[in-house]
């Protein structure tokens, strides 16, 4: 109770700084229909909804905030009677979030340095990458668990409650302390009916970023106490071409060191309107390395067997301003099979989007992906509107 009490006085403090400062605000509506095979003949219908509000400060260059609050809700309808009596379809769901509630602030040193304080919940995005990074050893950024039908916004967009310090070195240098205090499913270990956890299952975590020659060098550490674990990650990232990064990291327990088996690796690259076609165009190529993970060809059992590479591919394509074409997929190279995904959004007017997607899997049965797997083949369309 005095946890919900604290946190309940935080959120009411970030209110009344958002009614005594200037601010902008907008409210994102999102409605929209999936479409899915699920098995043979039976097909699943998803309709969700949702709506954000969202405020962020302005007009104050050393003091930024931001409060966004997410209500969604959906239920998803199989055309199979069955599947439905199975539970596996048909239940509702609804939920409410706190998506961001933040402070940052800048306290002057010097004339040319200052320290940086934030708190709250954000976004955390250490090392590099997309889809897959490694180096953001904060969450499971490696695992396919993402929106791939993102537009105007990344696949990934991990928030979690957290407090910061940010120390500069020199102009190109820092160390950042970071305290992430984990919320259900981030930390198995408490209980679902807290808020927060107790101090001690905290994440405490460090990184230091720096100048190595024409590489940005970023060096990291995160322990997690509930697991006992101790996760270094490191990230490089230049430019050759188009932009470059690779990170690594691995996890090791107290009592078991063993590097090898929980080494990741990814690696990618970024170009930013390489050629000239109508307002922009992105390329994204990443791959994803598990040294330990199996190497031949295997049956696939979902959420059990992972190979050691997949690689994941994006392109962008805006002709104009209002439209927008996107190519998305993730290939499996060692079971040559694929996840594709195509998209379009048209801006209709005044920040009033039509979009739609269609995916597909190509593969036998037995592949990581397979046109005869649950969301074989996939379709959605929605409006969103930004006011």
């Amino acid at each position: 109770m005095v946890k919900q009490k604290v946190a309940g006085g935080a959120l009411l403090l970030l209110f009344c700084f958002f009614l005594s400062a200037e601010e902008s605000h907008k409210i994102i509506l999102d409605s929209s229909v999936f479409g899915i095979r699920l098995a043979d003949s039976d097909w699943g219908l998803f309709s969700t909804s949702s709506g954000e509000i969202d405020f962020s400060s302005r007009g104050n260059k050393d003091v930024k905030a931001r409060f966004a609050i997410k209500a969604e809700s959906g239920q998803l309808v199989s055309t199979n009677p069955v599947t439905y009596e199975q539970n596996l379809t048909g239940q509702p769901i609804s939920s409410i979030s706190i998506h961001y509630a933040y402070i940052k602030a800048k306290i002057p040193v010097t004339e040319e340095y200052d320290i940086r304080i934030s708190a709250g919940k954000n976004a955390i995005s250490w090392g590099s990458g997309a889809l897959f990074n490694s180096g953001n050893t904060a969450f499971s950024s490696i695992s396919q668990s993402s929106n791939l039908l993102a537009v105007g916004t990344s696949v990934r967009e991990d928030t979690a409650w957290y407090q910061s310090l940010y120390l500069p070195l020199s102009k190109y240098s820092f160390i950042e302390q970071l305290l992430i205090i984990p919320e259900k499913g981030m930390d198995s270990s408490h209980s679902p009916a807290t808020i927060f956890p107790s101090p001690e299952k905290s994440i405490p975590a460090i990184r230091t970023y720096f100048k190595l020659g024409q590489l940005s060098t970023e060096l990291s550490y995160l322990y997690n106490p509930s697991e006992k674990t101790h996760t270094p990650a490191i990230t490089l990232q230049g430019n050759l071409l188009g932009d470059i990064y690779i990170s690594a990291s691995t996890s090791v327990k107290d009592d078991s060191i063993q590097l090898y088996n929980n080494l990741a690796i990814s690696c990618g690259i970024f170009f930013l309107n390489p050629i000239e076609i109508g307002e922009t165009i992105s390329l994204r190529l990443e791959a994803l390395i598990i040294p330990s993970a199996s190497w031949q060809e295997e049956t696939y059992n979902a959420g059990s067997t992972k190979y050691g590479l997949q690689i994941y591919q994006e392109a962008i394509i805006a002709p104009t301003d209002r439209l927008s074409f996107i190519l998305r997929s993730i290939t499996s190279p060692i079971d040559l099979s694929a996840l594709i995904i195509t998209g379009t959004d048209f801006n209709l007017s005044q920040n009033l989007h039509i979009y739609a997607f269609f995916s597909a899997q190509a593969g036998e049965k037995s592949d990581t992906y397979s046109i005869d797997k649950p969301a074989g083949i996939g379709l959605a369309a929605g409006l969103r509107y930004t006011f």
